[in-house]
C-alpha cells in the first residue's frame, strides 16, 4: 500500500495526535517520509459526509454548547 492509502483511526483527537506524531518518527528515515493520515473516528466520518455532500455538516442548534450535555439531557 502506499502511504496516501493508508488511514489511522483513533477514537480521541489525543491519541490520534500521539499516532500521527509515533509514525513520523518511525518512517523519518524513509523518502520523503511518508505522510499516513492519523486521524478520528469522527473527523474521517465528517470528511466522508462533506466530500460526498460538497459541504460540511454541522451540529443541531444546542449541541455546540457544553458539548451538547445539557441539551441531550433536556431532551
Amino acid at each position: 500500500a502506499q502511504p496516501d492509502q493508508i488511514l489511522v483511526l483513533a477514537f480521541n483527537k489525543s491519541a490520534a495526535a500521539e499516532l500521527h506524531d509515533r509514525l513520523q518518527q518511525r518512517l523519518a528515515g524513509f523518502d520523503g517520509a511518508p505522510q499516513i493520515r492519523a486521524t478520528t473516528f469522527s473527523a474521517f466520518g465528517l470528511d466522508v459526509i462533506a466530500k460526498a455532500t460538497s459541504r460540511i455538516p454541522t451540529l443541531l442548534p444546542g449541541l455546540d454548547r457544553d458539548d451538547g450535555r445539557q441539551f441531550i439531557a433536556d431532551i
